[in-house]
Order: C-alpha cells, then structure tokens, then sequence
C-alpha cells in the first residue's frame, strides 16, 4: 500500500484525512510542523505529499525547499492543500514543485481522494537538478520526551512568561495613538510567535490555537494601524488574562474530539470571512446567513462556540443562544455576539450577561481572538 504524508498543523483537518486515507486502503503518516514532517521523512519515503500552507515555525514554502534537498525526496509528488488565499505564497508553492494547490474549502474529502489517487498513479516525472538557492539547514528533531520537557519548561517560566506579555501589552496601550503605536507591536508579536512554537512542542493544543489567532491579529494590525482601536486592547487584554491556565494540559486531552466553530450572520459575506479567518487561525468553522438553518446545524453536529448577529432576525442572535443550550449537552456552550449598535444603546437580556458581546467597529481578528478565548476557558 502506498503511504501518504499530511502535514498540518490542524489537529481535525489531520483527524478528518487520516482516517478516509486509511479506510480507502492507504498507508497515512501524519506531521503538525515542519520539524516534525523532516524527522518522518528521514526516517521512510512516502509516495506523495499533502501539504498545509500555513504552519507554525516556517511556512508551508520554506519546508518544501527543505523537502527537495533530502535524499529521495527531490521527486515525491506535493499537493498543496491549505485555506490560504496570498495568491504569492501558492505561486511560490508552485515554483518549489507542487503539483496542485487546492483550497479546503472548496474540495471534499472524496475529491481530495480521488485527486491524491491520480497523483499516485500517474508517472514519475524524470529528476530535476537540485535547487540552486541555498537553504539554511534545519535543526534536528529533539529526542523523545521533549513533549514533558517542554510542558515543564513552560511551567516553570509561566510567571515570567505571563509579566512580560502584560509588560509588551502595555506599552503597546500607552504608546501614541496610530502608526507610532504599531511599533511597540513588534515585541509582542514575537513573544507571542515564540509562545505558539513552544506550546506546540508541549503539546498543548488550547495555548497553541490562542497563540496563533493572537500573531495573526498583531501582524494585521501591524499592517492596518488605524485599525487600532481600544477594543484591540481589550481584546489582547481578555486573551493574556486567559493564558496561565493554559500552561498545563487539560485532563483527558489526547482523547477530545475536534472543536467547532459556528458564525451566523445576515450580511452576505460575513459569516464566510469570519469562519474563514477562524480556520486561519486553527479552528475548525461553519458559517450560515440563516439562523434556524444554524440552529437545526447544532442540534446535529457538535458545536463548541457560537458567534451570531445579536440582531439577527427571528430568532435573534439571543433566541439561537438560548435554544442552542437548551439542547442536551449544550448547556454550557459560550457566545460572542456581534452588535451594530454603540454600547450604551445595545439591550442584552439577563440571560446573556455571561457571554460576550462587542459593539461595532470591530475586526474580523478582533471576533477571532474573543472566541477563542471564550472556547478555551470552557470547563
């Protein structure tokens, strides 16, 4: 049987292939980052390639360029299969010798089965001469253990860790007002780039995905600064509170279902965007215009945070909260809801004073980060 390499840093998309893979007869081995893929591909061939984009350490390019300078590996067929939408980094996936970029959202799991089986039979390419661009070696995988050799270094330095986030983000608060503010982002985005790294070693899954959806928001306001505003603070604020108590791993982890995300909003486009920029982040989402379509979605499907238009038509974005939990196992599902109206002319009923509520202008990142946060701190 032939053996497929997937390398993504999501942990459903992984759950989710591998297992067709393997029912349809194939041998699948599976990688969350680029470390991880060299060390598998070191250690056996495999016959073709699935991978992400979108990776922590080094992106989904730069570990292709890694690839081809392996003994045997300079041919293997690589599919590119990512949401990613930089029209520069799929053109450089096909230039460092991708056969395919798809995008996730727009192919099934049979499709993608059916196009992976192609590759698989199709001839070999005659070999191609070794790149030319020098590529900077990557360091060995660390021995087994590092997993508990990481979570207790993370443990260790979580103090520490946590005051000098607190210290970055405050001076990102007390800096000027527009672009000189996005200078102090720098720091705080590479603590939080690191702390994305080093949880994923530690095997800590919650840390990873705030982390990610955290580097993701800076790097846009980095590039958007009159998009900061005092939510943006708030936002960052609310996450950093949030992260001490995800230096140890939840009880029974290795053992959770995939998460989902469920975005209903009215506006054509929006619920799209957001669950778009969720999965970007790492999180698993479904988007819908029409709530009771969304409720009925619910009731079948294991949703584990909700995002809704407070002022969605019947039944309002309360009403879907409220009848979502009213489904056995739902209790306890949180909500951000999204509101047109200014603060002080937004009415929340009581029942909803326990979920989150943000008030226009906000961000697409901004909606990402809050959920995020609300799903990881869930009992």
């Amino acid at each position: 049987m032939k053996k497929v390499l997937i390398i993504d840093d999501d942990q459903f998309i992984l759950k989710v292939y591998q297992k067709k893979f393997e029912t349809e007869g194939l041998v699948v081995e599976v990688a969350a980052d680029g470390p991880s893929a060299l060390s598998a591909l070191r250690a056996s061939v495999p016959a073709l390639i699935l991978l992400d984009l979108m990776l922590p350490g080094m992106n989904g390019v730069e570990l292709l360029g890694h690839i081809r300078t392996l003994p045997n590996c300079g041919e293997i067929p690589v599919i590119v299969f990512s949401h990613s939408f930089d029209e520069k980094l799929i053109d450089a996936a096909r230039a460092a010798g991708a056969i395919q970029c798809l995008n996730k959202n727009s192919v099934s799991p049979n499709r993608l089965l059916e196009i992976v089986r192609a590759a698989l039979a199709a001839p070999s390419a005659p070999p191609r001469p070794a790149p030319s661009v020098a590529v900077q070696p990557v360091p060995e995988p660390t021995a087994p253990g590092t997993r508990e050799d990481s979570r207790a270094t993370l443990a260790r330095d979580a103090a520490a860790i946590e005051t000098r986030l607190n210290t970055q983000l405050q001076a990102f608060a007390a800096s000027a007002v527009g672009p000189q503010r996005a200078t102090t982002l720098a720091p705080l985005r590479a603590s939080f780039e690191r702390l994305a790294r080093d949880a994923n070693l530690a095997d800590l899954p919650r840390l990873v995905l705030l982390a990610r959806a955290i580097v993701l928001m800076l790097a846009d306001l980095h590039e958007h600064p009159d998009e900061i505003t005092a939510l943006s603070f708030r936002t960052l604020a609310r996450a950093v509170e949030v992260i001490p108590t995800l230096f140890v791993p939840r009880p029974g982890q290795d053992n959770e279902a995939p998460t989902l995300a469920l975005v209903v909003h009215p506006q054509r486009g929006v619920a799209p965007l957001l669950a778009e920029a969720l999965r970007q982040a790492g999180q698993p989402a479904v988007a819908f215009r029409d709530a009771p379509a969304a409720l009925a979605f619910v009731e079948d499907n294991p949703v584990e945070i909700l995002i809704a238009d407070l002022d969605l038509a019947q039944p309002t974005g309360g009403d879907l909260v409220r009848r979502s939990q009213s489904i056995p196992g739902r209790a306890h599902v949180p909500a951000v809801l999204l509101s047109n109206q200014p603060p002080n002319a937004t009415t929340v009923p009581n029942f909803l004073l326990a979920h989150q509520v943000l008030n226009y202008p906000f961000t697409a990142d901004e909606v990402v980060v809050s959920a995020i946060v609300r799903l990881v701190k869930r009992a």
